[in-house]
């Protein structure tokens, strides 16, 4: 019974410890933390998911109950049966997830069904109409369909991206959890892990997100270049070999033209997070000197939107300078720069920049090995600097 006790233990922890939602309960009742009451906005909805918890947990306590009977009579050990516990419960959140995705994707096919006929039959009544010919309703059929097909795909991939962040969110709120308890950490300091730590996740989301945009936008381009490019050749237009130099031209300049905005915006976001650190900071010291009577509250927010407006001047003024030394250097390519399909970086040639007509420095690609080091000339002097990977 002591050991049936021990498996009830894990799979109450199991089931209750890894709920987002329970951390925050737990944090605010027991410990006077506040966490966001938003942060199972996405786990569905509350009766349904007690319902399968309920189901979850008389399944797993039956699987337990069995284990504590092999326990006895030494056909597995202890060991033997927490694995096995652990491996019924991953095997059964399994189940419920394809079943789950299964009655999704039964009514998202009944909803395509539906919708499509209601687009077939608005076309057919413009066909009737003579509004459009027969031709022109399949193209915008076909045209149709597809679009809500790609955005079916987006919305799941959407979908199975908030279910991972859930389930991740869970997990470091149960070692959070079971931080406090051990008095490892404070609630507070396992709110601010949390809210930290699920700060870099979204923030690193987003930032995937953002480069498979970019990855997708680069893809089609050089898709739809190299069938115009294909067309080309089919009339006779230019030769194979002048389509296939003039791709790898037009590649390089729409990579290079990627790298270098992918520069500035990163250049504008370092920009704006000092902005944003320093201004939070001068918030708290002004209201440090309010608190211990130093400046009343309308002295601190007129030195306040003072101290802003001079940062900020010096910003632009520090941006429009490097805008300015940006435009004096012009750039040319002293040695062909190579690319390879399956590197990230640009494996060989030699950039020389000019300040006027005087060389100002050359960038050095290697000689043709993928690999992220590159080398900067300056008079006597070469560093090696490592180079970002190209879009």
């Amino acid at each position: 019974m002591k050991y049936l006790v021990l498996l009830a233990a894990i799979l109450a922890l199991s089931l209750s410890s890894c709920r987002e939602q329970d951390i925050v309960n737990y944090l605010d009742s027991d410990n006077g933390v506040v966490l966001s009451g938003d942060e199972d906005k996405n786990l569905g909805d509350k009766n349904s998911d007690k319902d399968a918890d309920k189901e979850k947990e008389e399944y797993l306590r039956k699987i337990a109950a069995e284990l504590e009977a092999m326990v006895k009579t030494g056909k597995i050990t202890k060991e033997q049966a927490a694995e096995r516990l652990k491996a019924a419960e991953k095997a059964y959140d399994e189940k419920m997830r394809k079943e789950e995705d299964d009655k999704d994707e039964d009514r998202g096919d009944k909803d395509a069904d539906d919708y499509l006929k209601k687009v077939a039959a608005k076309l057919k009544a413009m066909v009737d109409a003579g509004e459009i010919t027969p031709e022109e309703a399949r193209t915008k059929y076909e045209a149709i369909k597809k679009a809500y097909y790609e955005k079916l795909r987006k919305d799941k991939k959407d979908k199975d991206s908030d279910k991972d962040a859930d389930d991740y969110l869970k997990k470091v709120a149960a070692k959070l959890k079971a931080m406090v308890d051990a008095g490892e950490i404070t609630p507070e300091e396992a709110r601010a892990k949390y809210d930290a730590i699920k700060k870099a996740y979204y923030e690193k989301l987003r930032k995937d997100k953002g480069d498979k945009d970019c990855d997708k936008d680069a893809d089609d381009y050089l898709k739809n270049l190299g069938l115009k490019l294909r067309a080309a050749v089919e009339r006779g237009d230019m030769t194979a070999e002048e389509a296939r130099a003039m791709y790898e031209k037009l590649k390089r300049e729409y990579l290079e033209k990627l790298r270098k905005e992918k520069d500035d915006k990163d250049t504008d976001k370092d920009s704006d997070k000092d902005a944003d650190d320093y201004l939070r900071n001068l918030a708290l010291k002004l209201r440090a000197a309010v608190e211990s009577g130093s400046m009343t509250a309308e002295e601190a927010r007129v030195m306040y939107e003072r101290l802003k407006r001079e940062y900020l001047e010096k910003l632009r003024k520090d941006n429009d300078d490097k805008d300015t030394d940006k435009a004096k250097y012009t750039r040319r390519i002293v040695k062909e720069l190579v690319f390879l399909d399956d590197c990230d970086y640009i494996v060989a040639g030699t950039v020389a920049y000019f300040l006027g007509d005087k060389l100002a420095y050359t960038i050095d690609y290697g000689n043709g090995e993928c690999d992220n080091i590159a080398t900067k000339t300056i008079g006597d002097r070469v560093i090696e600097f490592e180079l970002d990977k190209r879009k």
